[in-house]
């Protein structure tokens, strides 16, 4: 980027981070899932129930003490004209959120008694885990700052590349970890200590390629006039998240915990594998809005719809299919007896709440961040009662129910605003034949037994149906890979 214009950085390049974001999005999901089996296996349900617990705080808390900061990145460095510039503004809101988490972990630490019995009535040991807590923030929310500064950037190499080394080392570690028998908390303050030295090194990354930019507040106030919103927003969109987590401790207890949210992790993963778009999405349509091409951010936005449910739909099915021997890959044998039931609702969650991501996009696209508010206070409204009424009757079953109905009144409401502000270019034809292929594939190997040869062949069936019919009712044209990477290249001409 130069003299004002935003220079097209090469289609050589851009189909080259495309290559890298798919493992990247893979080896996060895979990472997941991975972490279930090694703590479930290695230290019990009962050890994961407190490793969720833990991560759940952390992810109430996190975007919070970021001040909604890292979306500022994401939305407006697309719009700077050098890279001095973008280094510029996200060193002086890095060293923001810096300070602020530091001073809220050395708060936390001090009020740890209340706040750990609060989050955590199983746990003896009320200031370590308050300092994890607090520790984990800092680490969590630099990486976050850092991973969204190169994706602003449309850097998805590198992003990428930051991606896969934290994930494969933090394998690594818990592996190493749980094999030599150290406890929960200590998993996570190596937890914390890897982030912390993985930001280190994209940042040194950014200091190598520009220098020192300098650190400027003047646009600080407008900054924060879209962050905050995004922050204060964000407990609502937590509670209709992750809630659940605490009205199962609460009424089934921590083992409980512990089996609902590895099945929800793993569902997560599968969501992952197949969401490659939306590494790009935000900063491509913000950098077509920003100069006024509304119709290409209809284009892509719908595009990243199509192509998300165009994968992670089967996956879902094919999950619910195989579920207990899914489960029995990953998990133990408690959490295969209960957790059962629970896939289907979860696995179909997961695939709304991507469709939700993709058309929530319109809130930060349009700067109208105040809307973050409506859509996550209208789904902890639906979220709360669904839990509370239908857990103590029906288990784990209920906060799954309780997830999807959230999730899918956020959902229509975004598909609102995306029709009322942008005007929604939907694949609706191919959407209706993907989803056509998925069930007709569904019925092709729901019938084959599951065991054994047969788990092979059902998982051949299916993906042969799938996408034989899909391809030959016009649903998947043959050349949509090559379609797809031509339009990202696009996406750099302007």
């Amino acid at each position: 980027m130069s003299n004002g214009k935003i220079e097209n950085p090469g289609g050589l390049r851009v189909i080259r981070n495309l290559f890298f974001a798919g493992p990247a999005l893979t080896v996060r999901g895979a990472q997941a899932a991975i972490i279930v089996i090694l703590i479930t296996k290695g230290l019990g349900t009962q050890s994961y129930g407190t490793w969720v617990q833990v991560i759940a705080t952390v992810s109430l808390l996190g975007p919070t003490l970021t001040l909604g900061l890292e979306r500022v990145l994401t939305r407006y460095l697309p719009e700077l004209f050098n890279a001095k510039a973008q280094a510029k503004l996200f060193l002086s809101l890095l060293i923001v959120v810096l300070a602020l988490n530091v001073s809220f972990a050395l708060v936390l630490y001090l009020v740890s008694p209340f706040f750990a019995s609060f989050i955590a009535a199983d746990v003896s040991k009320v200031p370590v885990i308050a300092g994890l807590i607090g520790f984990t923030l800092v680490g969590i929310n630099t990486n976050t700052l850092v991973s969204e500064f190169y994706r602003g950037q449309l850097r998805i190499r590198a992003h990428a590349f930051l991606w896969i080394g934290r994930d494969i080392g933090w394998i690594a570690i818990v592996f190493l970890l749980v094999s030599n028998d150290f406890s929960i908390e200590q998993i996570v303050l190596a937890f914390s200590v890897w982030l912390v030295f993985v930001s280190s090194i994209g940042l040194m990354g950014m200091l190598v390629t520009v220098g020192w930019p300098g650190i400027s507040y003047d646009n600080l106030k407008e900054h924060l006039r879209y962050g905050l919103p995004i922050a204060f927003a964000h407990p609502l969109g937590w509670l209709s998240k992750f809630g659940s987590f605490y009205f199962i401790s609460i009424i089934l207890g921590t083992a409980a915990v512990g089996v609902y949210g590895s099945i929800r992790t793993i569902s997560e993963s599968l969501v992952l594998i197949s969401g490659v778009m939306l590494l790009v999405l935000s900063p491509t349509m913000a950098r077509f809005y920003s100069i006024g091409e509304i119709e290409q951010v209809r284009r892509y936005m719908g595009l990243a719809v199509y192509g998300f449910v165009t994968f992670s739909l089967p996956l879902a099915i094919l999950g619910t299919i195989y579920a207990e021997q899914l489960l029995r890959v990953v998990t133990n044998e408690e959490i295969i007896n209960e957790g059962v039931s629970v896939v289907p609702y979860l696995f179909f969650g997961m695939v709304i709440l991507g469709i939700y991501g993709i058309l929530s996009e319109v809130i930060p696209l349009t700067k109208r961040t105040w809307r973050y508010f409506v859509i996550t206070g209208t789904m902890s409204i639906v979220q709360v009662p669904v839990n509370l009424l239908l857990l103590p009757v029906i288990g784990l079953r209920g906060s799954a129910i309780a997830e999807v109905a959230a999730y899918s009144v956020g959902t229509i409401v975004c598909l609102f605003w995306c029709w009322k502000n942008l005007g929604l270019n939907l694949e609706k034809t191919k959407l209706i034949k993907v989803i056509f292929s998925s069930f007709l594939a569904l019925l092709s190997a729901y019938w084959i037994p599951r065991e054994g040869a047969g788990l092979l062949l059902g998982v051949f069936v299916f993906g042969l149906t799938y996408l034989g019919s899909a391809v030959l009712i016009g649903g998947i044209p043959p050349r949509l890979i090559k379609s797809y990477a031509i339009a990202m290249v696009r996406a750099t001409k302007i």
